[in-house]
C-alpha cells in the first residue's frame, strides 16, 4: 500500500463562485504568486510535522494537499472536482485568517501552519482510521523543537573513522540555509560548522549538494546531482583548537 510522503498547504483566495475553466485560470493566474508564497512559507512546518509522523498507509494517495479557503461558500463542487489530482488526497477547509498571513511574523506563520495541519490531519485520521496518538506525538515534537526544522541531509565518516562530515539543512519560513559540519567520530565533539549557502526555495537545495566524498582523512568534496564538485574542504587539527586549519573553496 502507498505511504503518505508529503503534506502541503495551499491558499485559495475567492471573490466569486467559479464554474468554468476560463474563470479558474484567470483567478489562479492573478493569485499565483501569493499561493506559491504560502506553500513555500508553510513548508518549513509541514515537512517537520510529516517527518515526525509514523507511516500513514492509503489506498493509492501519496500526498495530502490541504486547501485553505478564505470563503468556502464560494467553492463549489465543480472546482473541487477539477482540483483532484492522481495520488493526491485533497482537503478543503475554511480559514479566513490566512488572508493576513503575509503580514504575520515568522513565528506566527509557523504557529498558524502547525495549527491548520494538525487540525486537518486529525480529521483525516478519523476518516481513514489512522492513529491519532501518533499525530499528537508529531505535533508535540514540533513544539519540543520550538518550531525549528533542522535536517541532517547527508552524513559520512572519514576513511580512518576519526571524523564525520554532515550536510545540514536549516529550514526557515522564507529561506533555507545549508551548513557543513565536521565532528569527531567517537565523541561527536564539534570541530567546526560553517554555512555554505542560503536558498529561498527549499526544494532546490538538493540541486547544490547531493553527495559527500572523502578524498583523504582531512579533505572532503561536496558534489551536486550531476557529479560536479561544488565545494572542497581541507582541514587539519592542531593541539590548540584555536589553530585549526580550515579552508573551504567554492568551485565555479
Amino acid at each position: 500500500m502507498p505511504i503518505i510522503r508529503d503534506i502541503r498547504l495551499s491558499f485559495l483566495k475567492r471573490k466569486e463562485n467559479i464554474s468554468s475553466l476560463e474563470i479558474l485560470q484567470s483567478t489562479s493566474s492573478s493569485n499565483y504568486e501569493e499561493e506559491i508564497s504560502f506553500l513555500k512559507e508553510t513548508s518549513c512546518i509541514t515537512s517537520l510535522y510529516e517527518r515526525h509522523m509514523s507511516k500513514l498507509r492509503t489506498d493509492y494517495e501519496k500526498v495530502i494537499l490541504i486547501y485553505c479557503v478564505d470563503d468556502i461558500s464560494l467553492l463549489n463542487q465543480w472546482e473541487k472536482k477539477y482540483r483532484i489530482f492522481p495520488e493526491y488526497m485533497n482537503v478543503f477547509v475554511e480559514c479566513g485568517s490566512v488572508k493576513d498571513f503575509p503580514y504575520l511574523s515568522d513565528r506566527e506563520k509557523k504557529e498558524l501552519a502547525l495549527q491548520i495541519v494538525h487540525t486537518e490531519m486529525k480529521s483525516l485520521a478519523v476518516e481513514c482510521d489512522w492513529d491519532i496518538e501518533m499525530l499528537e506525538k508529531a505535533y508535540n515534537k514540533v513544539l519540543d523543537l520550538d518550531y525549528k526544522n533542522e535536517l541532517v541531509y547527508i552524513k559520512k565518516s572519514s576513511p580512518n573513522k576519526k571524523y564525520v562530515c554532515s550536510i545540514i539543512w536549516q529550514h526557515e519560513v522564507a529561506y533555507a540555509d545549508m551548513y557543513l559540519e565536521i565532528r569527531e567520530y567517537r565523541t561527536r565533539r564539534l570541530i567546526k560548522k560553517e554555512k555554505l549557502m542560503r536558498e529561498e526555495d527549499m526544494y532546490k537545495m538538493s540541486n547544490y549538494v547531493s553527495d559527500v566524498a572523502w578524498k583523504l582523512n582531512h579533505k572532503v568534496m561536496l558534489m551536486n546531482d550531476k557529479g560536479k564538485t561544488m565545494w572542497m574542504l581541507t582541514f587539519l587539527e592542531k593541539n590548540d583548537p584555536a589553530n585549526l586549519v580550515w579552508k573551504i573553496e567554492k568551485i565555479d
